[in-house]
């Protein structure tokens, strides 16, 4: 009877543990949705610390971590995408990338949606979710009417 009591202890244990990491990106991704962008970055420093370094996990926690800093610091969110797919680059694919420019741009961090656009564009040149990412990105730029965007499209041939 002691062991069967161990063994369901240990049973429950094991799931909680495995629901830690489910309900922390839960909550990650209902800060993001609510629009708590702060608390969502904090969490998501606090797990970039400990999580296996080069893993989806970690591909899955900068997603989440250039949406929330695409709202509060547009250059980091680049920066740190940018870093891990230089990094990782079997890991990332160009759904990343339009991922990361369509929250750079709804945010109107364009100058930085169009260095990861590039970035992506380099890398995938032909691909057809590139190649419609620029056109929406352009799209976005002349809607805005940024100068210094605009002029960045066109210093890399894009406008």
């Amino acid at each position: 009877m002691k062991l069967q009591s161990a063994f369901l202890i240990l049973i429950v244990a094991s799931l909680a543990a495995c629901g830690g990491d489910a309900t922390a990106d839960a909550d990650i991704g209902k800060l993001l949705q609510t629009g708590k962008f702060e608390e969502a970055v904090k969490i998501v420093e606090a797990r970039l610390e400990t999580v296996e370094k080069g893993t989806e996990a970690e591909k899955n926690l900068i997603l989440d971590y250039a949406q929330g800093l695409s709202v509060t610091d547009a250059d980091k969110a680049q920066k740190s995408f940018l870093s891990f797919a230089k990094a990782n680059a079997d890991l990332v694919q160009p759904k990343d990338y339009k991922f990361v420019v369509s929250h750079l741009r709804t945010h109107e961090g364009f100058l930085e949606a169009i260095d990861v656009m590039h970035a992506g564009k380099t890398r995938w040149p032909d691909d057809s979710d590139m190649v419609a990412l620029v056109e929406m990105l352009k799209a976005d730029v002349e809607k805005a009417n940024d100068p210094a965007a605009k002029a960045k499209m066109k210093g890399l041939g894009y406008m």
